[in-house]
């Protein structure tokens, strides 16, 4: 029977490399994957927090080393967590750990309204609706804006777009 906190160890040393990231504040360069975005799209990228911005580097170019062209798959990689703006890094912690450990509980707690905490719990699970729409907002076209909103769906389906985003970004 597996355990709760039985994950391989890659997943643990990356969520572990995650957490050291955020409490480091600076910022990343975009450099080569600025030019994928639009001046709105690159407005929306800097609000996230810099280890967000990292993580979300990271994918895309985990994606474009792959041999990965497909620009709505790069455009998701770098705004599929646009919705995070508003999510601090105790609410993702916490939302690991619970989702991991209660899941129920964490579905029970993370209520819109009900108090910073909670409400941020509320934010960080319904991130990727929230990010498709920013992103959408942003002008991302409506394939990088599907990509986002579907990238924690437990399955891609028919998709192999999604399900190499997901892959990148830690989860496939």
């Amino acid at each position: 029977m597996k355990r709760p906190l039985d994950a391989p160890p890659g997943r643990l040393r990356y969520r572990v490399g995650q957490f050291l990231e955020a409490v480091n504040p600076a910022r990343p360069e975009l450099d080569g994957a600025a030019a994928l975005l639009s001046p709105a799209q690159r407005a929306l990228f800097r609000r996230l927090r810099p280890d967000a911005q990292r993580h979300c580097l990271a994918v895309f170019w985990a994606l474009v080393e792959g041999g990965e062209r497909d620009p709505d798959v790069l455009l998701a990689a770098l705004l599929h967590d646009a919705g995070k703006e508003e999510v601090a890094v105790a609410h993702r912690v916490a939302a690991v750990l619970l989702g991991r450990l209660w899941p129920g509980l964490l579905e029970r707690l993370a209520r819109p309204g009900v108090g910073p905490l909670w409400g941020g719990l509320h934010r960080n699970l319904r991130h990727a609706r929230r990010g498709a729409e920013l992103a959408a907002a942003a002008g991302a076209t409506a394939g990088a804006v599907a990509l986002i909103r579907a990238h924690h769906d437990p399955d891609p389906g028919a998709d192999p777009r999604l399900g190499r985003l997901q892959a990148a970004d830690g989860q496939g």
